[in-house]
């Protein structure tokens, strides 16, 4: 009698130490995810390549024209050009609805017939309109030309990091006479500040729902075609600078998290109670209905639910791969083939295998199915983002 409940004294002790272990280990890894979570939101460094004075605009545009065998060798006409930007909507994953001003300085004795500017990755959106002159300022010898637009842009974004993502979402700027040897330049004394990491060239009032803004910069990239566009003087091997306009972005974590993981969660905690009734003792199964008609039913009815929130994911992002959240989903699919694999074993009681899960009525999965999702959860969000 006294070695009976010595051996049970010893194997609650020893089954303690398990709960305690799991319990733990789960902590460790759930903070891992958390502060991998917290350093890549908030993780984001200036781009190197933008604009913030007009000596270092032309001090790049030299550099780049100079890196152009033929361009070095011809004059350019500047156009000082300035952007405003009033709204901006994604539409879908890859076309972005920007709305704003832009404006241009010309030589009063210029005579300007349209806008001096187009923008190459616009589409036909159905709601698109024209850029039509709202003000034209003389000052001194020369005029500044202001243009309201309405622009949807197609742009290819990578969701890879969702819903940790961060966007660069660009204007690239055409001069309208790209064949008559202009080059747009951007008009950055127009700007209160074009400090690195301060947004400018916004609407204070814009609204960007999922979404905050990093910073706005210019920039000047060098562009390669494979066609003279029938230019004849153009070379094909040479590159060009072009006038960028970004605006980089970041998307709120937290509306993310409230519409994706805590129903992730949830799921998580409702396979796990189906873990904890798992018993081979039959008084216990019945009063749980723990068989595994019952258990395939249940699984089944929570893959719906799981199945409707990934396809959502997947209508979002229809021509990615598959995207970070995702692999919370792939988990916890595996997670679901796994419990009915062990409520069929833990039944059956042949098996080397259904022998080991009988131990302490099912305890490994129990103490396991914790430490296993957030390790290997850690371990994904880990390989996705470092």
């Amino acid at each position: 009698m006294e070695g009976t409940l010595e051996r049970r004294t010893k194997s609650r002790e020893s089954n303690s130490l398990l709960w305690i272990i799991s319990i733990t280990s789960s902590i460790i890894f759930s903070f891992l995810i958390a502060w991998m979570w917290y350093f890549v939101d908030s993780q984001y460094n200036p781009n190197i390549s933008q604009l913030v004075s007009t000596n270092a605009a032309e001090s790049d545009l030299i550099r780049k024209l100079k890196s152009s065998q033929v361009f070095s060798k011809r004059n350019f006409t500047q156009i000082p050009t300035g952007i405003y930007i009033q709204s901006l909507d994604f539409r879908s994953s890859s076309d972005v609805n920007i709305t704003g001003y832009v404006w241009q300085t010309y030589d009063s004795t210029e005579k300007i017939d349209g806008p001096g500017f187009l923008f190459p990755e616009q589409v036909d959106s159905g709601s698109a309109i024209e850029p039509r002159l709202v003000y034209a300022h003389p000052q001194g010898e020369e005029t500044v030309y202001g243009w309201y637009f309405e622009a949807t842009l197609r742009q290819k974004f990578n969701y890879h990091d969702y819903p940790l993502d961060h966007k660069t979402v660009w204007i690239r700027i055409w001069p309208s006479d790209f064949h008559q040897d202009v080059i747009l330049v951007p008009s950055l004394h127009d700007y209160q500040t074009t400090s690195p990491g301060t947004p400018f060239g916004l609407d204070q009032e814009l609204v960007l729902g999922d979404w905050n803004i990093n910073e706005t910069f210019f920039n000047f990239r060098t562009v390669t075609y494979d066609t003279n566009f029938g230019i004849s003087a153009r070379n094909l091997t040479q590159t060009f600078p072009e006038l960028y306009f970004n605006i980089v972005i970041k998307r709120k974590f937290l509306n993310s998290f409230v519409v994706h993981l805590i129903p992730v969660f949830t799921v998580l905690v409702f396979l796990y109670t189906i873990v904890l009734t798992s018993t081979v003792n039959r008084s216990k199964a019945e009063i749980f209905g723990f068989n595994v008609i019952g258990i395939i039913s249940i699984n089944s009815a929570l893959f719906f639910v799981v199945m409707l929130s990934h396809v959502h994911i997947r209508q979002k992002f229809p021509s990615e791969g598959i995207v970070y959240i995702e692999y919370f989903y792939l988990v916890m699919y595996g997670l679901m083939i796994g419990i009915i694999i062990n409520t069929f074993l833990v039944t059956q009681n042949t098996s080397f295998i259904s022998k080991l899960l009988i131990w302490e009525d099912n305890l490994i999965p129990k103490i396991t199915y914790w430490p296993f999702t957030s390790g290997i959860l850690s371990l994904i969000t880990y390989l996705c983002f470092f």
